[in-house]
């Protein structure tokens, strides 16, 4: 899907809470809410990006192309919309919420580790203020603090 020459847009998504809902109710159902959402974040995707589940509560989706900021901001928060709709697993109604960071390639980086990197930091920031921080005004703070080397 992506070569070293393709833009792509790079979303790094942490569900939350999930460590609660397996000491609630078990690793079944947590395991059962990890491929539901799996299934809602691909169908959210299905023809503009590609999913990597790459921890325990952790994905990556590779969106190929550059979009305008406001239309990746605008879809991200959409996914998060999607994600907090509640899941039925075994006649319970389950809640989770998510947060996003955003980068891309080659703006942010020319390796996987730099693009995740940049990714996870807004992703941490996001999670402080649950709010979209476009990457384009937190890559240069995150630089200017000392956070980001270039």
């Amino acid at each position: 899907m992506i070569n070293e020459n393709t833009p792509f847009i790079f979303l790094y998504i942490d569900l939350d809470r999930c460590k609660n809902i397996n000491d609630s109710f078990g690793h079944f159902t947590g395991d059962s809410l990890l491929m539901l959402v799996t299934a809602r974040i691909k169908k959210f995707y299905n023809t503009t990006g590609k999913l990597y589940r790459v921890g325990g509560d952790e994905f990556d989706v590779l969106i190929k192309g550059q979009a305008e900021r406001t239309k990746m901001l605008e879809n991200a928060k959409l996914l998060i919309q999607k994600v907090e709709e509640p899941f039925n697993i075994e006649e319970m109604e389950i809640h989770i919420s998510c947060s996003i960071g955003i980068a891309s390639f080659p703006l942010h980086g020319s390796s996987y580790k730099e693009i995740h990197r940049a990714a996870d930091l807004a992703l941490r920031w996001n999670k402080k203020g649950k709010e979209i921080i476009p990457p384009n005004d937190f890559i240069p703070f995150v630089e200017e603090t000392g956070l980001i080397i270039r």
